[in-house]
């Protein structure tokens, strides 16, 4: 009886809520714009894009993934011994992914940039062979899946997800290979993963790492200096630290991306009601939009639109209204602070950007961290469903 007593006693304790910090870097994107080669990049970004339709002839509904504007990155560790990875913690996408030994030992690859994965020196590694295939809309990673001990680098604690699969890249993009972090991990559900691959948070749950089948989202706002601390991603409960008490939920429409319904938007004089679908994407810098709302949006802004950077322009001291979401019964006020994004001295953009990818279910936008900034999200993967709360910011 004791020690069943006792058993029962260490499966409580061994759930917990860990507290991921995250980092806040300069974009590809400024660092591209302060060296003069943002235009080629676009180039490069747009050659990609024509391709990418014609292969799907024409048709584009896949979320299409754009991390160049991407800031925050947080370490994780592979294998026993860990090695450590700099990684995107990505709510848009289902698969973790890293460069594998084979990607580094080609010399044009430039790996001096990148850490790789050496399974050789991880005793816990398992080799399962099987090829996998990751397309980012502009961006792809391909080479062979891989098993091994995923930790989460908690501070004091530290969250020890085992047998987890992912990839180990051979062959990446040039933009990816040419972006400052390592890989990829994905935060989706895994209907949209790969290969079917379980999500490091899915065998989290299921090995009862965690005290609540949820996580929360809290992303730093301001200019910081490059490594600072850039927000927290926790882990097994909320974070009533940064957030509010005041949570709103809302049910999921499907279990794919983190994806709701949206039911209006305004933005100064204007104001369109729908019943929009979209997704709470960490993945995605800004928010995305159907043209017509962006042209709408910059032309209220007065925004002017570089069509060689493929950015709309906007006075970094302008004084412009809130944008206002309708979600659920509430209204979500993001003011300009966060949709103002200062790209050079003095430079600043505009936080929106087109996406046309269809209607029915398919997101109509992606509220990127321009949202997140605002207000902490909370992905509830057991209820299926999402909340907000208003970041202490």
């Amino acid at each position: 009886m004791k020690t069943l007593i006792l058993l029962i006693l260490i499966s409580v304790v061994s759930a917990a809520v860990y507290k991921h910090s995250i980092h806040k870097n300069p974009s590809a994107k400024k660092k591209l714009i302060k060296a003069g080669k943002w235009k080629d990049r676009v180039k490069l970004k747009n050659d990609l894009l024509i391709s990418y339709k014609a292969a799907n002839h024409g048709n584009v509904r896949q979320i299409v993934k754009d991390y160049d504007n991407m800031e925050y990155t947080a370490e994780i560790t592979l294998g026993t011994p860990p090695q450590v990875f700099s990684v995107i913690l990505d709510t848009g996408s289902s698969n973790l992914f890293i460069p594998g030994l084979s990607f580094c030992q080609e010399a044009q690859n430039n790996c001096n940039q990148k850490h790789y994965f050496n399974q050789s020196k991880s005793r816990t590694f398992l080799n399962n062979d099987t090829p996998f295939q990751l397309q980012y809309g502009l961006g792809e990673a391909s080479g062979v899946l891989g098993q091994d001990t995923l930790q989460v680098m908690t501070g004091q604690d530290v969250l020890t997800i085992k047998n987890v699969t992912f990839g180990l890249a051979n062959k990446l993009s040039q933009n990816f290979i040419e972006d400052p972090y390592d890989g990829i991990l994905g935060l989706a559900f895994q209907s949209i993963s790969e290969d079917n691959v379980p999500t490091p948070l899915s065998i989290a749950i299921r090995q009862k790492n965690l005290d609540l089948p949820l996580f929360t989202i809290f992303l730093q706002h301001g200019s910081l200096n490059e490594g600072a601390s850039g927000g927290v991603y926790t882990y097994g409960g909320i974070d009533t630290q940064n957030c509010a008490k005041q949570v709103n939920w809302q049910p999921l429409s499907q279990e794919t991306y983190w994806q709701f319904v949206m039911s209006s938007f305004r933005y100064g004089t204007f104001s369109q009601k729908n019943e929009w679908q979209v997704i709470s994407d960490s993945g995605t810098s800004f928010i995305a939009a159907p043209v017509a709302i962006v042209d709408v949006v910059a032309k209220i802004a007065g925004a002017n639109y570089d069509a060689e950077q493929d950015i709309y322009l906007i006075p970094c001291n302008a004084k412009l209204p809130p944008i206002i979401l309708g979600i659920g019964a509430h209204q979500y006020s993001i003011p300009s602070k966060y949709y103002i994004d200062e790209i050079a001295p003095n430079v600043c953009e505009l936080g929106v950007f087109e996406v046309n990818l269809g209607g029915g279910m398919v997101p109509a936008f992606i509220l990127g961290d321009v949202f997140i900034q605002a207000y902490c999200n909370i992905y509830d993967i057991g209820n299926s469903r999402i909340g907000f709360a208003k970041s202490i910011n």
